[in-house]
């Protein structure tokens, strides 16, 4: 039996973040991850031979560089990462016509659009910068701990409410009034307000959606897009699998111990506190503090005794919504991804889906456990960036299909598989002709997949949807959004806490941060 500070359950981003956080304030760590890959969502793997994914999901637009900095992995150092000069640009894909750049920057998204849809150069500036305003504010309330609403705000607690209400006044009275008409808005209606190309719309709006339980129909999607722009940045260069393996390396120098292939029995807990958790193998770890960096309803539901779990908290955690409805295929080619529109182009980022409409579409029949005959799809070519990931000359193809329930009514087989697989490729070959015959391996996950796989609660990528209610203090739920719980040293910390999976460790962060501070 061994003897720790801390034990963090999970190698996710948001648990190795908060490893490095304590294990550099001099506390004695060990991360429990009960699988072969460490990074979670971001880590990179092998699925064909001499061929590697850039990670499940590859976006790392909104992750923190004052985050990045504070763990000490953002920097030119040889387990460091550094930021992009600008995030990959990417191609809507259209059935009539060679498609719609969307840039990094609306200016020059601006001007792509200019001969096409003049009348959209013009509105895409404004809303962009319309965005840029209301989004300071929102990204400062993202950026730190989320207020304790159980109980009376304390002095810092109380400044901060009122620093973010100032600031959001500020805006002036005509963007804080639209700010707070356009939170609750469909996504739709939203861009519907500012823009008229259909391509345009669905570009933008595509990304946001991944997150969500939800069309751009939907209300309150909104949200999502206003908080993604709000954190945006280039992005990662060399993408999450570089973002992980640097999380890693900085765990492993800063004296964080990294257990792996250590599946979880239960979090040990005496007189309402933990003290240490128990491994299938039959070894316990004892330590005051468990940080869980995994799936929370595991956490709390599966490894704490239902007697150890105050009502109100298990009540809270079994309705939190993690309905993953985006499956996974990585392809791996014998030859470069080229497109008939675009012969020699190299080209990083895709979406198949080239309207509203479609996007609607795609989500239609999850809401039935169905999965959709047009999924949306957003493909990364991750060796455009790094060819290193795949034999020279050669290219790995990452989709994310969304549009895929993890229970659909007639269940998966090998057949349902197959199909999905099948139409995904058949509509990429629509665009890229030689794609079917360049296929040497590909691996297919699906919600249900992912959820078995890497931990990930109902399948979701950021273990909870991004939702109204599922955000900030509610985040996973009210009892559980802070540095401490109604369990005595257990601590979330995962994607599934503020300000969720898509920021890179920073719920990690946060959480260590505040944990220290108590």
């Amino acid at each position: 039996m061994s003897t720790h500070d801390a034990i963090v359950l999970g190698a996710s981003l948001d648990g190795l973040a908060f490893a490095i956080r304590l294990a550099d304030a001099g506390r004695d760590v060990v991360i429990i991850e009960p699988g072969e890959l460490a990074g979670g969502v971001a880590a990179g793997e092998s699925f064909h031979a001499g061929y590697r994914t850039g990670g499940t999901a590859f976006d790392t637009s909104c992750v923190r560089p004052e985050v990045l900095s504070g763990l000490g992995v953002l920097g030119d150092g040889p387990a460091q990462v550094q930021l992009r000069d600008q995030a990959p640009s990417m191609l809507v894909l259209e059935d009539d016509g060679p498609g719609l750049w969307l840039h990094g920057d609306a200016t020059r998204t601006a001007e792509a659009l200019a001969e096409r849809s003049p009348v959209d150069a013009e509105g895409l500036v404004a809303f962009d910068a319309w965005l840029s305003r209301v989004g300071k504010p929102l990204a400062a309330v993202m950026n730190r701990t989320a207020p304790d609403v159980r109980q009376t705000p304390s002095v810092g607690t109380a400044l901060q409410l009122l620093w973010t209400a100032l600031s959001i006044r500020r805006l002036g009275g005509h963007d804080m009034l639209e700010l707070m008409r356009a939170l609750p808005m469909a996504l739709r209606d939203m861009l519907d307000d500012h823009l008229v190309d259909p391509r345009l719309k669905a570009g933008l709006a595509g990304p946001a959606l991944f997150g969500t339980w939800g069309g751009p129909w939907s209300p309150g999607t909104a949200t999502p897009y206003i908080l993604r722009h709000a954190l945006r940045t280039p992005g990662i260069a060399g993408g999450a699998a570089a973002l992980a393996e640097a999380l890693v390396a900085r765990a492993e120098a800063v004296g964080a111990q990294l257990k792996r292939n250590a599946p979880v029995e239960h979090i040990v807990i005496e007189d309402g506190a933990a003290t240490g958790v128990a491994l299938a193998d039959g070894q316990t770890l004892q330590a005051p503090l468990v940080a869980v960096g995994g799936d929370p309803k595991a956490a709390l539901l599966d490894w704490i005794a239902p007697r150890d779990l105050p009502v109100r908290v298990t009540e809270q955690i079994r309705v939190l919504r993690q309905r993953g409805i985006v499956a996974v295929l990585d392809l791996a080619l014998n030859g470069r991804l080229e497109l008939a529109d675009h012969p020699g182009a190299r080209i990083q980022r895709l979406q198949v889906a080239d309207s509203i409409e479609a996007l609607e579409r795609a989500f239609d029949p999850v809401k039935y456990r169905q999965v959709a005959d047009a999924p949306h799809l957003w493909v990364d070519v991750p060796t455009v960036e790094d060819p290193s990931l795949a034999p020279d000359g050669c290219d790995v193809v990452s989709v994310l299909i969304r549009g895929v329930p993890a229970d659909p009514a007639d269940g998966w087989s090998d057949e349902t598989r197959a199909a999905l697989q099948e139409r995904t490729v058949a509509t990429l070959a629509e665009h890229a002709p030689a794609l079917p015959e360049q296929i040497v391996g590909a691996r297919l996950r699906t919600p249900a997949d992912l959820a078995e796989q890497l931990g990930l609660g109902g399948g979701h990528l950021q273990q909870a949807e991004l939702a109204f209610d599922q955000l900030l203090s509610f985040r996973p739920a009210p009892t559980c959004a802070g540095p401490t719980t109604p369990i005595g040293g257990v601590v979330l910390c995962s994607a599934a806490s503020h300000p969720g999976g898509h920021t890179g460790g920073t719920a990690g962060w946060l959480q260590a941060v505040a944990w220290l501070k108590a």
